[in-house]
This record gives C-alpha cells, structure tokens and sequence, in this order.
C-alpha cells in the first residue's frame, strides 16, 4: 500500500528516555529517595500540565521543587532543566527508517513538554527530519484527545488510507486508527515485518 504522510511518535519510538534517571540525581537535592521522588512527580497533575502547555517551565521547576521539598537555592533553574531532561538516548532503527522513508509528508507528533523537546531537538535535530512538528505543548492537546489528531489529520491533508502512523502505545495507535489511518504499534524486535506492507 502507498503512503502519501508519515506520522511518527517520539518517546520510546525516535528516542528512548527513562524518568527514573532524573528521579535519582534530583533526589540528592531532597531528603527523599530516588524511588519516592519518581513515585510524587511522574502521576502529579504538573507533569500533565506542563505536558500540555498549561503552565511554564518556571512554574514547573518551582511545582517540583514545592512536592519534593527541594530549596531552589540549592537546585537552580537552569541545573534542574539539564536534571529533567538529560534522559533520552536515540532510536538508531526508527531515526534511519525516518530518514530513508520516501513518503510526501512527515509528521512528527508528540505529547512532550518545553524542557524535553528542547533538549532533543537541540542535541539531535529531530525536527529537521520532519515538514510538520506538532507538540502537546503548543498545540494544548494530548494524545488520546480528538484536538490533536483533528490538528495532525488536517496538515497531513490526505486520504486517510494513505496516512500511516506510528506510536509505542496502543491506546493512541487505536485512537488514530477510528480516523481510517493504518496504525503501527512499535515494538523494536517487530518493526520490520510490521512496516513491510507499507514499504
């Protein structure tokens, strides 16, 4: 089957990233342990929130810093930013299959926050493999929410039968798919027989 527009996750698809990183070095700045640390920050509503542009990343810092109890004297803004977002390793098979793919359009389509994507575009260039960028930040949604798959369908500007998307979650791949659009699952060991008929 032809494909027209591309579609592509970040997080644990383009790049592989683990929070608990962050949760350890930031727990020397708190009398909590790593362990808690991750457990307090990741379900907190400011991690959702900064997710979806609803707060700044100042706000975020000081949130953060207020949950775990940190002095902000002793974890800075600046410091905490590299903490927070110095948790990402590349995809070597999906930025090469990216970068090979011969499709009219690719779309990068993300729930990240500021700090992430900063950090990745600015060490990696991720953006420059794509003609449309849509992050959860910016466009004040979130996958599974209709808002940024109306926002995704609408750039792709295509049939949806000849839009192929990609993401690490199946509640979100299985979201894509009630818009007529062939959804892949990522999964490392299963890539390539999956992306065959679409090649």
């Amino acid at each position: 089957m032809k494909i027209d527009c591309v579609i592509c996750d970040l997080g644990k698809v383009l790049v592989f990233f683990d929070h608990f990183i962050s949760a350890q070095k930031i727990s020397k700045f708190t009398s909590f342990s790593a362990q808690k640390c991750y457990d307090l920050i990741l379900p907190h509503k400011c991690v959702m929130d900064f997710g979806k542009g609803n707060i700044s990343a100042i706000e975020f810092y000081k949130e953060v810093c207020k949950v775990l109890e940190i002095n902000t004297i002793d974890l800075n803004f600046e410091d905490f930013k590299k903490i927070w977002a110095d948790i990402f390793t590349l995809n070597k098979q999906m930025i090469d299959f990216i970068k090979e793919y011969n499709v009219d359009k690719k779309i990068l389509l993300s729930n990240t926050d500021e700090i992430h994507f900063e950090w990745i575009d600015k060490k990696w260039g991720i953006s420059e493999l794509f003609d449309e960028v849509i992050l959860s930040y910016k466009a004040r949604y979130m996958k599974p929410e209709d808002g940024i798959f109306d926002i995704a369908m609408n750039l792709a500007d295509c049939n949806p039968k000849k839009i192929l998307y990609i993401d690490d979650i199946k509640e979100y791949t299985q979201a894509f798919a009630e818009y007529g659009v062939n959804c892949i699952t990522y999964n490392a060991d299963t890539f390539k027989i999956d992306i065959e008929k679409y090649l």
